[in-house]
């Protein structure tokens, strides 16, 4: 399993980055994007600001999978480790900092 972070552009033209796992290895995965082909997240994570969570903590409703259009990812990073266990040393800066400007606006 691998974890990312994947950019998307948004419909208003701001971007979005998800965070969670996937079964393939990032080659395949830029592969597949460049073949135009959809991407899962599995694992799919939720962050309120300060850490992240499993995403039946923000919307129960729902399975934390989330499908997305080749024509709408705009970048892609291989994490080292699941977000959840990664301290705030590992993601390079303190976790609000760091993906307070990743969250919201790339």
């Amino acid at each position: 399993m691998y974890w990312y972070k994947v950019r998307v552009r948004q419909g208003n033209g701001e971007d979005y980055s998800y965070f969670g796992s996937m079964e393939i290895a990032p080659d395949e995965l830029a592969a597949r994007l460049s073949s135009g082909g959809w991407i899962r997240i599995n694992t799919l994570l939720q962050w309120d600001g300060s850490e992240f969570h499993d995403w039946e903590n923000w919307d129960s409703a729902v399975e934390p999978v989330l499908y997305l259009s080749p024509q709408i990812v705009v970048a892609f990073m291989q994490l080292k480790n699941d977000p959840r266990l990664m301290s705030a040393e590992q993601l390079g800066h303190s976790k609000k900092g760091i993906l307070s400007g990743i969250f919201n606006r790339n």
